[in-house]
């Protein structure tokens, strides 16, 4: 029986995610799963692996999973990647991020006013979650295509592709305008849901029903003809 590896590139979508998740539960191939879930933020990658782990295990599917944010060799052997890049996971990919307390005069103080932490001694962690885009004024598309780019040099150049950004086009890609975009208070919203499907206060069968009807679904079918 032969591994089929299926990449996820910005699995920390909110928009995408919860659709991407479903839908890779919800195949269940007569070959063996491997999937590799990638995300510049650190946060949202483990968020959407704790997910799709919760997915999995509902729909009793028995793929397996590998995520992050840095690995890329694993890229390179994938044969279907699934491209739902958003800006902030580019912006982190390309660097064009900077802790803000770097931009104050005075450091930041933790506990005891009198001790202040120097920036660099931060955590990483801490640093990454008070970043910021170094330059706020560049193009959300030209962030994509830079990002699209980069990441199209390290993958297999026969992988299929399936592309879910929004307003970025991907050579030699399938791409569907699905699922629609976030407002703000979806945005905001939709991270507490994920957290209540992870801890299973709310069940998840209304999402992998529309995981197993989706266009992503049909195309991780189509996989196995090809």
């Amino acid at each position: 029986m032969r591994a089929v590896r299926v990449a996820v590139l910005g699995a920390g979508s909110l928009r995408c995610g919860p659709h991407v998740a479903s839908a890779l539960a919800q195949w269940k191939p007569d070959d063996l799963v491997d999937i590799f879930l990638w995300d510049a933020n650190e946060e949202r990658l483990d968020l959407f692996d704790r997910l799709l782990r919760r997915f999995l295990d509902v729909a009793d599917t028995r793929h397996t999973v590998t995520s992050s944010s840095e690995d890329f060799d694993i890229l390179k052997s994938s044969s279907a990647v699934i491209a739902s890049l958003h800006e902030d996971c580019c912006r982190r990919l390309l660097g064009l991020r900077r802790a803000a307390l770097f931009t104050h005069e005075e450091p930041f103080l933790t506990g005891d006013p009198n001790k202040p932490t120097p920036p660099d001694k931060l955590s990483l962690s801490s640093q990454n979650i008070l970043s910021i885009p170094v330059d706020p004024y560049t193009a959300r598309e030209d962030t994509l295509k830079l990002a699209r780019d980069k990441l199209s040099s390290l993958l297999d150049p026969n992988a299929r592709i399936l592309n879910l950004t929004r307003g970025m086009d991907w050579p030699g890609s399938m791409s569907l305008n699905w699922p629609k975009a976030l407002d703000g208070q979806e945005s905001e919203i939709l991270p507490h849901q994920v957290l209540r499907w992870i801890q299973g206060s709310e069940p998840a069968t209304a999402i992998l029903e529309l995981g197993l009807s989706s266009p992503v679904c049909e195309w991780l079918k189509n996989l196995e003809s090809a």
